[in-house]
């Protein structure tokens, strides 16, 4: 196993995930690409006008957000010898996280078992469940 796909969200379970990447990656030598996607029919209405206050166009508040999730997730990797790749990518989340682990031959996909809108799930969250369904690479859903 060589290469590991982190899908990231922000979330507070996103951070189990990455240290199980982490620890993961150092075991097996692998390289880690960490992926965040924005969806692009997200709704704004949760947002105040303060938290658009230094960005003016909301599209470029939710990519600069996605670029500091997995900027963060990166810095949690401490050991050079380990290559990180930080990929922002806009879409529907499952089908992206699926569509890149394919199309780069991923040996395994990393995912929290919920992510931001977990509150609302009982199980695994909506993103997390359709990865692990429809995924043709290996998942591994962290709880």
């Amino acid at each position: 196993m060589k290469k590991i796909l982190l899908a990231v969200d922000g979330s507070e379970s996103c951070n189990k995930a990455t240290n199980t990447t982490v620890e993961l990656a150092e075991q097996l030598n692998a390289d880690v690409t960490i992926l965040t996607v924005i969806e692009e029919h997200m709704s704004y209405d949760s947002y105040t006008q303060d938290d658009f206050e230094n960005v003016k166009d909301k599209k470029k508040y939710h990519e600069e957000h996605g670029e500091i999730i997995v900027t963060e997730c990166a810095n949690t990797f401490n050991n050079p010898k380990i290559k990180i790749e930080k990929l922002t990518k806009k879409g529907s989340p499952a089908e992206v996280i699926c569509q890149v682990a394919e199309e780069n031959n991923f040996d395994l996909i990393v995912v929290a078992d919920m992510g931001r809108n977990a509150v609302k799930k009982f199980l695994l969250g909506s993103t997390t469940e359709k990865v692990v369904r429809h995924a043709t690479t290996s998942v591994l859903v962290v709880k």
